[in-house]
């Protein structure tokens, strides 16, 4: 594994394990949850790069008529 997550994953985990933390507080297993002081870091916006139309109309002329309406 890698030493280091993305902030998605690491919220995704976070989210994960408060909610179990959260069922042993309400079932009266732990007196609090460890997750609540903690900050979970925020996502990096992401760059989307759409595919050129060349690229589309090659994958296009590449299969079946049938699956046209997959690809576009």
């Amino acid at each position: 594994m890698r030493e280091t997550l993305s902030p998605a994953t690491v919220s995704v985990m976070f989210r994960d394990a408060s909610a179990i933390f959260k069922a042993a507080v309400m079932d009266w297993r732990i007196v609090a949850s460890p997750g609540a002081v903690i900050s979970v870091p925020s996502p990096r916006p992401r760059k989307v790069e759409p595919v050129a139309t060349e690229s589309i109309e090659t994958i296009v002329g590449a299969v079946s008529p049938r699956y046209w309406a997959l690809v576009i």
